[in-house]
């Protein structure tokens, strides 16, 4: 799929550079050789592991072709990636006496 369609991956970096999230969440926009259009959220969180510490995540996201075909999708498919993954850090931090409730990463 190329991201040339409806403005392409250039006029959606000049979308979400006007975005913003909590302090310290980035978004920007890349070309994956494999993959295709990408987001990538760059977004420090507490350390569901070591309380009272952070992490960077480094969150990839391909966008999707409703996106690429029209720039004025990313807002609403912006708030539902971030929907999502608010909820998984949600499971990484909700401790019922002292232990996971439902661990993300368990197998």
């Amino acid at each position: 799929m190329s991201a040339r369609r409806g403005g392409g991956l250039r006029a959606l970096e000049h979308e979400i550079r006007k975005f913003t999230y909590r302090p310290g969440w980035t978004f920007s926009l890349y070309e994956d050789e494999f993959l295709g259009p990408m987001l990538y959220i760059v977004a420090p969180v507490s350390d569901g592991y070591n309380p009272g510490s952070t992490v960077d995540l480094g969150i990839r996201s391909r966008l999707p072709p409703d996106v690429l075909d029209d720039p004025g999708q990313l807002g609403r498919w912006l708030l539902w990636r971030l929907i999502e993954v608010e909820i998984h850090e949600a499971r990484e931090m909700l401790r019922y006496e002292g232990e996971l409730v439902s661990d993300p990463h368990a197998e």
